[in-house]
């Protein structure tokens, strides 16, 4: 393409421009190519309030910064994360929380454990897809302002030991306490 232009200038007699034109026309095309490889789409999501709580809870009860919350499937990955670094499974913290001094109610602070070990492990879940289950726990941050701190406090990693004690011991009537 560079000498099918140079050969039409030079046909017209601006063969001076030309090698000026040419290098300015190079440039430009150069330039476009370079963009075209570095171009990344970028799109303008609109969350729903259930959304951006779920986000947010998610964030403060982990301890995940908001930049790696950005979305649904960011979160999964983060929570996955952490989950991972805690010694045992979240769901062994619903044998404390009688225990515990909270003040969301245990039914809501279980089913949203429930729904973050969905989101977790989707391929094992039968409560719904990622997004419903995190529309779940979304509205139910929105409706118990306290969840996302009394999740904070319970997510720990001496909490879930406390909870895998707890289930041991009421397991089959304290079978596998007397076992060990």
């Amino acid at each position: 393409m560079f000498l099918f232009v140079r050969n039409i200038l030079e046909l017209i007699g601006l063969i001076q421009q030309a090698d000026d034109f040419l290098f300015q026309f190079c440039a430009v095309l150069f330039g476009i190519a370079t963009c075209l490889r570095k171009f990344r789409e970028e799109f303008i999501v609109a969350m729903s309030p259930e959304q951006r709580s779920f986000l947010k809870c998610t964030s403060e009860a982990f301890h995940i910064s908001t930049e790696q919350c950005g979305s649904v499937e960011n979160a999964r990955d983060q929570i996955r994360s952490k989950m991972k670094g805690l010694v045992f499974p979240i769901w062994c913290v619903k044998y404390i929380l009688g225990s515990e001094n909270l003040s969301t109610p245990s039914d809501v602070i279980i089913s949203v454990i429930d729904d973050y070990c969905g989101i977790a492990n989707t391929a094992n879940s039968t409560q719904g897809s990622e997004s419903d289950l995190a529309a779940h726990i979304g509205k139910a941050a929105l409706e118990f302002t306290t969840l996302t701190s009394d999740l904070s406090i319970l997510l720990t990693n001496d909490n879930c030991r406390k909870g895998m004690l707890a289930y041991i011991d009421q397991y089959q009537g304290g079978m596998l306490s007397q076992l060990a």
